[in-house]
């Protein structure tokens, strides 16, 4: 359920950063769409886009996807949204992340490595039946 926010107008950079963080994909693409920048992020250069799939928000990585937010930033931690998905275990993330075109061999540990780390190789594996899933809940991210 989404929480009552502030107008978009009215974000500070960190509630914005907070809708990410906790999927208000609704709140979030409103305060895009008013000319907040999808690129914001922490101190430490964590995006939105990290934020988003770090914290499992599917839709939430959808929305700033398919608004043009940059895929293989690394953060001063070396992560990008990529690794971050894989780390905490965000299959359906990091295959919509690989889908749009997001690099594996960026970050340090890369999101390959990150795999092998956790055993989870199989994110790089086809998928058939998950992917058509994805792009059928999320294909706005597609465009």
């Amino acid at each position: 359920m989404q929480k009552s926010v502030p107008s978009p107008n009215d974000l500070t950079r960190d509630a914005l950063l907070d809708l990410a963080r906790h999927g208000e994909t609704l709140a979030l693409a409103a305060a895009l769409d008013a000319g907040h920048p999808v690129e914001a992020a922490t101190r430490d250069g964590t995006t939105l886009l990290m934020l988003a799939a770090f914290y499992g928000n599917a839709e939430s990585v959808a929305a700033l996807v398919a608004r043009g937010a940059h895929l293989d930033v690394v953060d001063r931690r070396g992560r990008t949204a990529l690794s971050g998905a894989i780390f905490k275990g965000q299959e359906r993330i990091a295959r919509l992340l690989l889908a749009v075109g997001a690099n594996p061999n960026l970050g340090s540990p890369s999101a390959h490595d990150t795999a092998a780390a956790h055993r989870q190789e199989r994110i790089f594996q086809p998928d058939p039946e998950l992917d058509a899933a994805l792009r059928s809940q999320l294909g706005h991210a597609f465009h």
